[in-house]
This record gives C-alpha cells, structure tokens and sequence, in this order.
C-alpha cells in the first residue's frame, strides 16, 4: 500500500506500507478522493509525531468489513467517514455531542490518515453516499457539516432571519458557511473578500 507520510516538518515522503489486520468495528476503504484541508498544511509544518498519514477529508469506496460492521456496511459500498474517532462511552459520547469527547482521536492527526491507497475506519463514524454524489462531492461532506453546524448554532440562539450576517474571507470554509446559511434562508449576507471568482460565486 503507497502512502504519503510526514517524515520531518514540511516534509512527505511518499512509502510503501503494509495493510494491517482489521480489529472490531473497523472497515477498510479503498480511498477515491482525498482532499487538502487548511488544517492538513498545519499539521505538515508543525507534526504531532513523524511518519504520520495526513488527510481527513476523504471519499472511497469500501473493501473490507469486520464482523461487528457487516450488518451496516458491505464490500463496494461508497463512503466517507467523520473524522473525529471519538471513545463512544463517556457522558459526551452518550448524549451523541461526539466531537466534545475528550478522548476523540482525528483521522490525520493521531489516526493515519487518507493520503493513502487505503485507510481503516470505525465503521460506527463511516457515512453511506447517497446516490448521485461524487467521490469529489463525498469528500467535502465533513468540510460541509462545519457550514451546517454553524447555521444550527444560528437557529439555536433563534437569531432572525433578516440579521445581517457578515463573512469575513472568501475561503472554503466561508463559502460553505455561506451555503448552509442560504439553505436556513438566511438571506442578508455580506461576504469579505479578495478573491474576484469566489466573490462572484457567492
């Protein structure tokens, strides 16, 4: 299996790796498209720990279940997977708020992550795509669900629908706030930015 490691600050290699065994629960995927993340130049310049995979954003398609998983996921199933791993047993887990787990380990960060042939998943954090969706398109639906939890944070603090929301930068993220935020007809919007064509898609 050829994977790209962090081998030294702003530093890649590109390796040959050998697969590991499934443990319970896990599934391996085969991965279609993985994409670079703000947060995986980060960690390239300033690595937690060498020889680590990054990449967290990702789509594939599944070729390897464990027992535990067979019952939801099967070999040629298209996926993506939330990248937090959380420990699924403490109070936060409990309640579903699984991003608040102390314990969550991210894909790409402490977990191997997708610049890989292959990455092996909790199947309990695996995302079925739905028909008609992309690899492209399946490999953006984490770094959509941050545009969406920011919109539900809006209708949490039951803020109007004509507040003016003001977007400062024109970045992936901003434009999928933007997104989820129109899809909660939030409509009075002002978008900050410097890119000519991202502004003119906004």
């Amino acid at each position: 299996m050829k994977a790209i490691q962090i081998v030294a600050p702003c530093k890649l290699e590109l390796t040959t790796l050998i697969p590991r065994p499934l443990r319970p629960w896990e599934v391996r995927i085969a991965v279609a498209v993985a994409a670079v993340c703000g947060s995986d130049l980060k960690i390239i310049s300033a690595p937690i720990s060498v020889h680590m995979i990054p990449g967290h954003e990702f789509s594939g398609v599944i070729i390897e279940v464990s027992v535990e998983s067979q019952d939801t996921f099967h070999f040629g199933d298209r996926v993506t997977a939330f990248p937090m791993i959380s420990c699924l047993e403490c109070d936060y887990c409990l309640e579903g708020k699984f991003r608040d787990c102390e314990s969550k380990l991210s894909i790409g960060f402490q977990l191997p992550g997708a610049f890989s042939e292959e990455i092996i998943v909790d199947s309990r954090f695996v995302i079925n795509l739905e028909e008609g969706l992309t690899y492209e398109q399946g490999a953006l639906v984490e770094h959509l669900c941050c545009g969406y939890r920011l919109a539900k944070e809006f209708m949490s603090h039951q803020m109007p629908e004509d507040s003016h929301i003001v977007l400062i930068g024109d970045g992936p993220m901003a434009m999928a706030d933007l997104q989820m935020l129109l899809l909660f007809n939030y409509q009075n919007i002002t978008l900050i930015g410097k890119h000519f064509l991202r502004l003119n898609l906004a």
